[in-house]
């Protein structure tokens, strides 16, 4: 039974004599972190989104493709539409944001992949395998990865199972994920909606979907040295398709349970900002971005919607 001190000089001396004849102190007795598989159990998952089992869990990547060093530039981006029409998509010339005139110019090569990949050390709480993206070297715009059956046409010859998402009476999205050791920990989620993006709504009502902006690449936009926009003469109106819903996420080099309330997803204040928040009922947009010149490995696996139990 430990007894109450009662001598001020004993309570050091007691805590080091714990910390040399112990292990309690020892830097090579600490507890490892492990994956706590019970995680979940406070909350009620639909039907799994994506269980990253199978090489058709398709996605896409994108990234500036030389790690590019440009200097900030004005840059002027003409554009010609075609389509815009909602559900149409449109296509446009102008430059992809943030290329910022010559960028292009290599300092060396940038690296991107998504792939499946078997989950080590006998997998992740019953799953064998999760879906990796890799990203390095992007140092102009930096890269981004998306579900590209989410923002497809249900129906279509790609496949039958695309088209959006319906999350109506759930809080948000849930996912188990982690980064692997040397990864910066730090990506930005985006989420889009019919309010925020046309992909995938051909056929639709036109008056439930954002409107495509043709002159959405227009004007000139100035950049500071980390490739940000700093002024932009032109901004899209209301109505408009852009502006995503986006949060940050921090992960870890240990598989955690993430849920991403729809409330806890933001938007840039654009005068094409969706009034009243995330459509759970008609997303058509899951996609992560890592910072600028970050250097990442993500590992994602059973993607759902969750609601407390």
């Amino acid at each position: 039974m430990l007894k109450r001190v009662t001598h001020h000089w004993q309570l050091p001396f007691s805590a080091a004599a714990l910390c040399l004849f112990g292990t309690a102190c020892s830097a090579g007795t600490r507890t490892a972190e492990v994956t706590d598989c019970n995680a979940s159990s406070a909350y009620e998952l639909s039907s799994p989104l994506r269980t990253f089992e199978t090489a058709n869990e398709d996605w896409f990547s994108g990234g500036d493709p030389t790690g590019s060093t440009s200097k900030p530039v004005i840059e002027a981006a003409a554009v010609e539409c075609t389509g815009g029409s909602s559900g149409t998509g449109g296509t446009t010339s102008a430059e992809t944001a943030g290329t910022g005139g010559t960028a292009g110019s290599s300092t060396g090569p940038a690296s991107l992949s998504v792939a499946i990949e078997p989950i080590a050390d006998g997998g992740r709480c019953g799953s064998g395998s999760a879906l990796v993206l890799r990203s390095s070297g992007h140092t102009d715009w930096g890269s981004v990865f998306g579900d590209w059956r989410l923002a497809s046409a249900p129906g279509t010859a790609f496949c039958d199972n695309c088209g959006p998402w319906d999350g109506s009476g759930y809080e948000g999205l849930a996912f188990w994920a982690r980064s692997s050791d040397a990864s910066d920990k730090s990506v930005t989620v985006l989420l889009d909606t019919w309010q925020t993006s046309s992909s995938g709504t051909a056929g639709v009502d036109p008056e439930l979907v954002c409107k495509f902006d043709c002159s959405a690449g227009s004007g000139t936009r100035s950049r500071d040295e980390s490739g940000n926009v700093t002024s932009q003469t032109y901004v899209s109106p209301p109505g408009t398709c852009g502006n995503s819903f986006q949060r940050v996420l921090s992960l870890t080099n240990v598989w955690q349970f993430y849920v991403l309330p729809f409330s806890s997803f933001y938007q840039e204040l654009k005068p094409n900002l969706s009034v009243g928040g995330v459509d759970p009922s008609h997303i058509n947009g899951f996609s992560l971005r890592p910072a600028k010149e970050a250097s990442v490995e993500i590992w994602l696996d059973d993607l759902s919607f969750y609601r407390r139990k």
